[in-house]
């Protein structure tokens, strides 16, 4: 059975998600092993499932110590679209945090790459509640030196 491993980093520095195969775990925990100095994360599933992962020569591997990945000890099934909304909904809060664009356009921009199933599952009030909660703690802050104001250049004028 070949495994698929995709590490999606998280816009939370701690919560990044492993998926493998269609199966999303959140990261939980790593330590070093002190038998061969390897770093080993610990990953969880919605519904308790476990796997360790080791990072050697910039490749996550399945740990080989640890138990091994198996499809059994999950109580669903694989969603692979899950892990696309959840992609989608990563890229609508960077870009709340990072432009100051309107709902509209981040929701449009967000899910005109997806696919149908994907974008029917993000709604755009969903959206738009999404992007209020993320920048309610963003207020503009007053310039302290006159350094920082940002004055537009005049456009052009035509010479006459």
């Amino acid at each position: 059975m070949e495994l698929t491993l995709t590490v999606t980093p998280s816009i939370h520095e701690k919560h990044d998600t492993l998926d493998i195969n269609g199966y999303l775990y959140v990261y939980n925990r790593q330590y070093q092993r002190k038998t061969d100095d390897n770093i080993v994360f610990y990953w969880i599933c919605r519904c308790e499932a476990r796997i360790q992962t080791i990072f050697k020569n910039n490749i996550r591997i399945i740990n080989q110590k640890g138990k091994p990945f198996s499809i059994n000890v999950h109580s669903h099934g694989p969603d692979p679209q899950y892990l696309q909304i959840k992609k989608v909904k990563q890229c609508i809060k960077r870009k709340s945090d990072e432009t100051n664009d309107t709902t509209s356009k981040i929701y449009q921009e967000s899910i005109m790459s997806t696919s149908v199933a994907v974008a029917s599952q993000i709604s755009k009030n969903s959206t738009r509640c999404l992007i209020k909660r993320r920048r309610i703690g963003q207020a503009c802050s007053e310039p302290k030196s006159i350094n920082e104001i940002a004055v537009p250049k005049p456009p052009n004028t035509p010479n006459t």
